[in-house]
């Protein structure tokens, strides 16, 4: 059905069909993905991505697919480089390469007193509602898990970043995996009240938002 609609478009002016050549990659890329056909998952991203008259909102939503594929591919270090990329030409500050003990604790002291501004009101926030932060956080989400699988020092300051963006933008549907990272992480680091207490925070997230 998709590919068929994106023949047909072949035949009229695309300029005029703009938006509509974009969904129809996006999904078919997104269905290419799903059935594992990399090949033809790459034909069509390449098709909007590679288009130099489209604005980065255009393009989020395939870049996450690749980055989505890259990992699912083990191509760890290609899908965190796109990642950062993507991040960037949205305007968000890169990830540091790598993060010492001090950047980590310096990290955790800011990220601290912001929750303590929102002691019990976490689940209570309201959505977030800028759509390009939200796509960010869905980078995000896909980073922390290419992080840990490569075992990289700087996952906790993306875990930091990722919970402090959730207090001072709003929720989304990724904001309930960066508190439950962030009850993980203080967790590990012998804070085991804190970690059951923003466990405890992450169902009342899932209760109310279905995050």
């Amino acid at each position: 059905y998709l590919e068929t609609g994106i023949n047909i478009l072949r035949d009229v002016s695309i300029d005029d069909n703009l938006q509509l050549y974009i969904d129809l990659h996006r999904f078919a890329s997104q269905a290419h993905y799903s059935s594992g056909n990399f090949d033809k998952m790459d034909v069509c991203l390449d098709a909007v991505l590679e288009r130099t008259d489209l604005d980065i909102m255009d393009k989020l939503p395939l870049y996450i697919i690749r980055c989505h594929a890259l990992y699912a591919s083990y191509k760890l270090t290609e899908s965190l480089a796109l990642s950062q990329q993507v991040l960037e030409e949205m305007g968000y500050k890169r990830l540091p390469d790598k993060a010492s003990t001090f950047d980590v604790v310096m990290d955790l002291i800011k990220t601290k007193r912001l929750l303590k501004k929102h002691t019990g009101k976490i689940p209570e926030l309201p959505l977030m509602e800028d759509e390009k932060r939200v796509y960010a956080m869905t980078l995000y989400h896909t980073m922390g898990s290419t992080l840990y699988m490569l075992g990289s020092s700087v996952l906790p300051i993306l875990i930091l970043r990722w919970t402090r963006w959730a207090l001072k933008y709003g929720l989304t549907g990724h904001s309930c995996t960066a508190i439950v990272f962030y009850a993980f992480m203080i967790t590990s680091m012998g804070d085991l009240e804190g970690g059951r207490e923003y466990g405890e925070v992450t169902v009342q997230m899932l209760e109310r938002y279905a995050c």
